[in-house]
């Protein structure tokens, strides 16, 4: 038996009501195939532009600030001597995005900065909210005593706290198990020390017959290891430094 005809109107028809189906994930009726996707795409844009850009509060391991000022080490020395944290630049603190200038030289600039200032590598990145750039700086716990102008910082809560005399002493020794003395800076190398103070301290200990006429030939490292002002992997301790240190205040603000 032949197939019958079925006419464009009824063709129509049946696709019409084809169309009219309710789409339930969102919850709400379509008629059309086009007004459907359209509406489809647009809900799963707005919940994926809620999801990418919902910031969490400022806490223990987050801070905003809207813009970067190198008085900001502090941060990075209090987040890598608790438990690391991020730094979110060009963030108000009520996580609303007001953006940075010159993103792409920030990029460049922040980075070099904490690793030539504080002797460590972050991660830094380039974000984006409604076409304004901001940047996060995530930091990781340091076994490592930073500081930042001679000054020990620790983020404790929602506060940055200034280290300092005998809270200082016992948290260094409870971190690292040694004195606060002994505690080696890692963006300190050998340019730092003064040989003419070095060369003077052997004059006066030669004379008082405490070190042979031989340790005049040492090199400045050696010399430092003799004195254990040098840790075993290499890095002078804060006792080198302010013995022997061409800038004392670099590495204690209190010393004088």
């Amino acid at each position: 038996m032949p197939i019958p005809h079925q006419s464009a109107g009824a063709e129509r028809g049946n696709e019409s009501e084809g169309n009219q189906r309710v789409f339930s994930v969102f919850g709400f009726a379509m008629l059309d195939k086009s007004i459907q996707k359209f509406c489809c795409v647009g809900k799963l844009l707005y919940f994926c532009k809620k999801w990418k850009f919902d910031m969490k509060e400022e806490s223990q391991n987050i801070v905003y600030k809207e813009s970067w000022r190198d008085e900001y080490l502090n941060w990075v020395c209090g987040f890598a001597y608790a438990q690391g944290g991020t730094i979110y630049i060009g963030v108000y603190d009520r996580k609303k995005v007001v953006g940075v200038d010159n993103s792409k030289k920030m990029m460049e600039d922040i980075p070099n900065k904490i690793r030539d200032v504080l002797g460590i590598v972050v991660d830094v990145n380039l974000l984006s909210e409604q076409e304004k750039d901001y940047i996060s700086i995530g930091v990781k716990e340091s076994s490592m005593p930073l500081t930042y102008r001679g000054k020990y910082y620790y983020r404790s809560g929602s506060t940055l706290q200034e280290l300092g005399g005998m809270a200082l002493n016992d948290f260094l020794i409870h971190k690292m198990n040694v004195s606060w003395d002994a505690t080696p800076q890692s963006s300190a190398t050998i340019d730092d020390i003064d040989r003419s103070a070095i060369d003077f301290f052997l004059y006066h200990a030669i004379k008082a017959n405490r070190l042979s006429e031989a340790v005049k030939n040492d090199s400045t490292e050696q010399i430092l290891r003799r004195l254990h002002l040098v840790n075993g992997d290499g890095n002078l301790t804060i006792a080198a430094l302010l013995l022997f240190g061409k800038d004392i205040e670099q590495w204690n603000a209190t010393a004088s």
